[in-house]
């Protein structure tokens, strides 16, 4: 079990929290304190297969309530990703995660206004309070 998780609460139950992320072991390990938690989870292993599930899980009716999106990924980057979301006219809850966020790309991100940003690597539980905050 990791540390710090919370137990399942009914409120997050019904929260779904899609993870963008190249790093299969972030995914995996991010997507078991979440579950723990009660989030509901998907994942996506580069921008462009996060943004073909945001889609889908749009046009079925079912979005998701949270994206969690790695700045530096190969096909598609979290900020063209979020990009690609707002020119479709989908608004969706963003975290942006990085453990190479530069100043240039930090300039990039405040002209998104909001945007959070959360620095790799972090503890589980900052990650859920982020989390709660951005969807409670």
């Amino acid at each position: 079990m990791v540390t710090g998780i919370r137990y399942a609460t009914k409120r997050n139950m019904s929260r779904h929290v899609l993870i963008v992320d190249d790093e299969a072991s972030f995914r995996f390990s991010a997507g078991i304190a979440l579950r723990q938690a009660g989030y509901k989870v998907s994942e996506a292993g580069d921008g462009e297969e996060g943004l073909m599930k945001i889609l889908s899980h749009y046009r079925l009716g079912d979005p998701f309530d949270l994206a969690l999106l790695d700045i530096l990924m190969p096909k598609m980057n979290g900020i063209d990703l979020y990009d690609a979301l707002k020119e479709r006219g989908i608004e969706l809850p963003v975290m942006f995660i990085s453990g190479y966020a530069d100043y240039s790309m930090i300039k990039s991100l405040e002209k998104k206004s909001p945007f959070h940003l959360l620095r790799k690597p972090f503890e589980v539980i900052h990650l859920l309070r982020s989390i709660e905050m951005m969807v409670n």
